[in-house]
C-alpha cells in the first residue's frame, strides 16, 4: 500500500536579535539591501511557480 504525504511542515530560525548580525549588516546598508531585494525577488518567483503549477492541475 503505497504512502501519501498530504503535508510538509518547514521550520526556519533567524538570528536578527543577535548584535553580531545587525552590526554585519549594518556596516554596509547597500548591500545589504540589494540582498535582500534579491532573496524577496527570488522568493516571488518561487512562489508564482508554485501558484502556476497549483492551477495548471
Amino acid at each position: 500500500m503505497p504512502v501519501e504525504i498530504r503535508e510538509l511542515v518547514i521550520r526556519a530560525s533567524t538570528n536578527l536579535d543577535d548584535p553580531e548580525y545587525r552590526n554585519r549588516n549594518n556596516q554596509n546598508p547597500a548591500v545589504a539591501a540589494i540582498d535582500q531585494d534579491a532573496l524577496i525577488q527570488e522568493c516571488v518567483q518561487q512562489v508564482m511557480k508554485i501558484l502556476q503549477k497549483k492551477k495548471d492541475r
